[in-house]
């Protein structure tokens, strides 16, 4: 953390900060289970993160693609590979 630290402090990297937890699928379960606007929530965290990562863990997305909200997300997102449990994208 601190070469990340440094890196933001000395203006070499920008650093962005999502305002909640993504570990465990809380924020994508969150959203799921809410009213929250999908496009909006999409285009933010696309911004802040998809845009640069573009990929998500298999097993987070295939948890998320058991409900049709959740594929709606799904398909609102920069996401190009699912990491990790499942290779299927």
């Amino acid at each position: 953390m601190n070469i990340i630290y440094t890196h933001y402090i000395s203006k070499k990297s920008n650093l962005i900060i999502i305002d909640d937890h993504m570990h465990g699928n809380i924020l994508f379960n969150k959203i799921i289970n809410s009213n929250t606007n999908l496009n909006h929530f999409c285009n933010n965290i696309n911004n802040k993160y998809f845009n640069y990562i573009q990929s998500y863990r298999g097993d987070y997305y295939m948890n998320c693609i058991t409900s049709n909200r959740g594929k709606n997300l799904i398909s609102k997102l920069n996401i190009n590979i699912a990491v990790s449990n499942y290779q299927g994208i």
